[in-house]
């Protein structure tokens, strides 16, 4: 098995930087988060924007089902 290795990078426009980055990757995987409503019909999500013209294939993880508990 190949080994990950993590990669940060500053960008002004973060989109832009993930397109970059995933250039040089077989598989791009981004972390989403849950909007709410309002914030959905001003701006779409910085995955939705990546999904619109991938630059390798993506896999966009959804948020965490919270159960309540506190551990």
């Amino acid at each position: 098995m190949g080994e990950i290795e993590p990669h940060a990078e500053f960008a002004d426009d973060a989109v832009q930087g993930l397109r970059r980055y995933g250039e040089s990757v077989g598989l791009l995987v981004l972390g989403a988060h849950t909007y709410r409503p309002a914030d959905r019909l001003v701006e779409r999500s910085k995955s939705q924007r990546l999904a619109d013209d991938p630059p390798c294939p993506l896999l966009v993880l959804g948020p965490a089902e919270r159960d309540g508990s506190d551990g």
